[in-house]
């Protein structure tokens, strides 16, 4: 046998004694970073290129026993960033079409009172609502009670 050949023999065993200790946390570490860039150089902002690439992991550790059982599990996850890739797109797209066609007029005339987002905001942080600093960051924030006239009415200052 030529040393071509044992040289690619070699390769190839030491790449499958590798690729048996795969496990989705190892290409996670190593293809992460790489897959970032990629879908960066597509989408150009990072945050949604890191957006679509946890996706395609989020799908990949739900699928783990069809990744790892892949005959080319690095080839599979590529395969699932494409298309991760392809409905993130799709979305976005669809997502701009439908707001170029509402009506601005309408929307603006049609905004929700500060009753509504007030109760909105407690139903977001309901956890919260026992709690004194909760009652007044909420006057601070959204009933936009100045910060003097709050700690004056706490006695904090004089």
């Amino acid at each position: 046998m030529d040393d071509k050949r044992k040289n690619n023999i070699k390769n190839n065993d030491e790449r499958q004694s590798i690729d048996e200790e795969l496990t989705f946390d190892s290409l996670y570490g190593e293809l992460f970073g790489k897959f970032v860039w990629y879908i960066k150089q597509i989408v150009n902002d990072k945050k949604i290129a890191e957006d679509i690439v946890q996706e395609c992991f989020i799908i990949a550790y739900k699928k783990q026993n069809v990744l790892l059982s892949s005959p080319n599990p690095r080839g599979w996850l590529f395969w699932v960033l494409k298309n991760t890739l392809r409905n993130d797109l799709r979305i976005r797209k669809a997502i701009s079409r439908d707001l170029i066609l509402v009506p601005y007029d309408g929307w603006l005339n049609n905004l929700p009172d500060e009753k509504a987002v007030e109760e909105y905001i407690d139903f977001l942080y309901n956890d919260l609502l026992q709690y004194e600093e909760y009652k007044l960051l909420k006057r601070f924030a959204a009933g936009k009670v100045p910060q003097q006239e709050l700690a004056e009415e706490k006695g904090i200052l004089h």
